[in-house]
């Protein structure tokens, strides 16, 4: 199974590149799995092609504003994460 999640982190804030409607995400530390965002959304990948949508997606969702030398520049952090599940199979005896 491989997963995607897409956040930025804008003036301390987190928010969620995939969710139109995740804003302002809290971070918590879990004992087993560390650092996590609540409510982040991680989205099945199932093509490089849908990878690459979400991450365009993502993109154009960013906070962006114009500087001295970029009009298009990004105001920032991003992290786009994936995240590969497999087990081991047990072979027949």
């Amino acid at each position: 199974l491989l997963r995607c999640a897409y956040m930025e982190i804008h003036n301390e804030v987190i928010n969620d590149l995939l969710a139109p409607d995740g804003v302002n995400l809290k971070l918590f530390e879990d004992p087993v799995q560390g650092l996590v965002v609540a409510d982040l959304r991680d989205e099945p990948l199932f093509s490089p092609e849908q990878a690459m949508s979400l991450l365009q997606y993502g993109v154009t969702r960013m906070h962006t504003g114009a500087t001295a030398s970029n009009r298009h520049s990004s105001r920032s952090h991003t992290l786009f994460r994936l995240t590969v599940e497999s087990k081991r199979v047990q072979e027949e005896e």
